[in-house]
């Protein structure tokens, strides 16, 4: 992708001044994950603009974005989810949910004991938002729920090239709040920018950071794949390239 083509657009069609943070030049929070995997409360956290059906949905007029987020409880009937975010292709989570938002292959890890406990609620934000100061905000405000629950790991997805953004300011605040964090990347230029703590980087299309719809055996590699990376890793910002091919077969 061409970062100065988005910015362009950006600049063009939104804010004469956009550009998008560059932490290149400050210091990367890190929280050391101490546990294995198996022994962590973790939270799914999404850009993907998804809320239960009944909830106030995301404001998608603003062109500024919204930075606020909504409640998915753990045993919420998935099926009642609806999506608030007008910036990407619906098609792919339409036909499965599991390509942005996979909580239903986390709780199938859960119960087969490869994660000990999935966090009562998790999360969504519409990520296309230039309001960053904002989100930082409601991110620290999140992260001070998600400590007094106990979750210690979060894994956290965008779905949109400004999604990447925001989910990786997002990370930064949960991790310099004691929060180990993996953040998906589908456009590497920005993660390069922002520098989440922890990155993986996959080359799927944007609303589908899990992978292709119904393929089950290869979101789920890229979901243990991302959960290693938050242990084996100790290397502030560091980018991990997964090269799976949009519909791989996993064997």
């Amino acid at each position: 992708m061409d970062i100065d083509k988005t910015v362009k657009f950006m600049r063009e069609k939104v804010d004469p001044e956009f550009n998008f943070v560059d932490n290149t030049e400050k210091d990367i929070p890190f929280t050391k994950l101490d546990k294995i995997i198996k022994d962590t409360k973790l939270v799914l956290i999404s850009s993907g603009g998804f809320h239960l059906r009944g909830d106030n949905p995301f404001d998608t007029e603003d062109p500024f974005g919204d930075p606020s987020y909504r409640v998915i409880p753990k045993n919420t009937n998935l099926d009642n989810l609806e999506i608030s975010h007008a910036h990407y292709d619906h098609k792919y989570v339409n036909e499965d949910l599991n390509c942005a938002f996979p909580l239903k292959l986390l709780k199938e890890l859960e119960n087969k004991k490869k994660i000990d406990t999935l966090a009562n609620n998790h999360y969504s934000f519409m990520g296309y938002c230039l309001k960053t100061e904002k989100i930082k905000e409601n991110a620290r405000e999140l992260s001070n729920i998600l400590k007094n629950n106990g979750v210690e790991t979060a894994l956290i997805a965008p779905t949109w090239p400004i999604c990447n953004q925001s989910v990786g300011l997002i990370a930064r605040e949960l991790e310099s709040d004691g929060i180990s964090t993996v953040t998906l990347n589908l456009y590497l230029e920005i993660a390069q920018l922002v520098l989440p703590p922890r990155t993986v980087s996959v080359n799927f299309p944007f609303g589908a950071p899990f992978g292709d719809p119904n393929n089950k055996k290869l979101q789920l590699q890229v979901i243990k794949e991302s959960l290693k990376m938050l242990k084996e890793t100790e290397v502030k910002g560091k980018i991990k390239k997964l090269n799976y091919d949009w519909r791989e077969k996993i064997k």
